[in-house]
C-alpha cells in the first residue's frame, strides 16, 4: 500500500467527482491509500485520478456544483454536440453561399443603377438636342413664312403698281 495523499471528501470539496474517482480508483476512502497494480486496474485507477486531479481546480474555480453523467446520457449529450457543430458548419457554408450571393446581387443593382444613370444623362441630352432642333425647326418655318408674306408683298405691290402705271399711262396719251 503506497499514500498517494488523496483525502477523504470534504464539504469544501466537490463531492461526487471526488467520490467516484476514488471508487473507481480503487481507494480506500477512509486512509486515502491505494495498491496501485501495474497490471490492468492500476492504469485505469491512475487514468481517473489524473482525472480528477486535473478537473478538481477547474471545478474550484467555476464554483458550480458537479453532476455525475449516466454514459449513456453523455453519448446523447456528446451526439448532441456533434451534430450541432455539423449544423454550425452547414450554416457557416450557407452564410457564405448567401453572401456571396448578395455581393453578386448589390454589384448587379450597381451596375443597373449606372445604367439608368447613364441612360438619364442620354436621355437629359437628347430632349437638349431635340430642344435645339425644334428651335432650329421653328426658325427655318418662320424664315419660309417671312419669305412668302414677303414675296405675296412684292406681288401684291406689283399688282397696285399695274393699275397705277395704267392710270399714269393713260393720263399721258390722252393729255396729248
Amino acid at each position: 500500500m503506497s499514500d498517494i495523499g488523496l483525502y477523504p471528501p470534504t464539504e469544501h470539496s466537490p463531492d461526487i467527482v471526488t467520490r467516484q474517482a476514488i471508487q473507481l480508483a480503487g481507494i480506500d476512502p477512509n486512509s486515502g491509500k491505494c495498491e496501485l497494480v501495474c497490471q490492468g486496474g492500476g492504469t485505469k485507477a491512475m487514468i481517473y485520478l489524473l482525472l480528477t486531479l486535473l478537473l478538481f481546480p477547474a471545478v474550484a474555480q467555476a464554483e458550480e456544483k458537479v453532476v455525475a453523467v449516466p454514459r449513456d446520457q453523455f453519448v446523447k449529450v456528446l451526439a448532441e454536440v456533434k451534430q450541432n457543430k455539423q449544423l454550425l458548419s452547414e450554416s457557416g457554408k450557407l452564410l457564405a453561399e448567401y453572401k456571396e450571393m448578395f455581393e453578386k446581387q448589390k454589384a448587379y443593382v450597381e451596375t443597373l443603377e449606372g445604367l439608368n444613370e447613364n441612360r438619364k444623362q442620354e436621355s437629359e441630352l437628347l430632349q437638349e438636342q431635340n430642344a435645339a432642333l425644334q428651335e432650329q425647326l421653328d426658325a427655318e418655318r418662320r424664315r419660309k413664312e417671312d419669305l412668302a408674306w414677303n414675296e405675296k408683298a412684292q406681288w401684291a405691290g406689283l399688282g397696285a403698281a399695274v393699275p397705277t402705271a395704267i392710270v399714269i399711262l393713260r393720263k399721258l396719251v390722252f393729255k396729248f
